[in-house]
């Protein structure tokens, strides 16, 4: 389900694409992507806000579709960018996970290290996410 959290005292919300919830409340908030060349901060940060306001730790993953653009009518080109995923995982927040449908080539070290997954790993994911 999408979901909107109000933060505490504030105004201002954040919504998360989807979430997984349990009997009373999500236990995991899923941010959803065609590509992150423009925006890959916003699940790293939007984690980082909730945890902060809600006083507690929260589950956040990323899906992502691809990071590819076309450049000619037959020619693709690959828009991952690691070392901005690496500044956001180490200095802004660490996600629980983030699954590619389509695993960018710049990408081999980052799903070597464990910090990126195939979409495939995410039903087997799921339960660890519940403790």
């Amino acid at each position: 389900f999408p979901v909107t959290i109000f933060l505490p005292g504030l105004e201002e919300k954040v919504s998360w694409d989807l979430s997984v919830k349990g009997k009373t409340r999500p236990f995991l908030f899923v941010a959803t992507k065609t590509s992150t060349r423009e925006r890959l901060s916003q699940p790293f940060v939007q984690k980082l806000i909730l945890s902060k306001a809600l006083k507690k730790p929260l589950r956040a993953i990323l899906v992502v579709i691809g990071d590819v653009q076309r450049v000619k009518k037959k020619q693709i080109q690959h828009t991952f960018t690691a070392g901005q995923f690496l500044l956001y995982s180490r200095f802004v927040e660490r996600l629980d996970g983030v699954y590619y449908m389509d695993m960018p080539p710049q990408a081999d070290k980052l799903a070597k290290d464990g910090l990126l997954m195939p979409f495939k790993n995410l039903l087997n994911d799921l339960p660890a996410f519940v403790s």
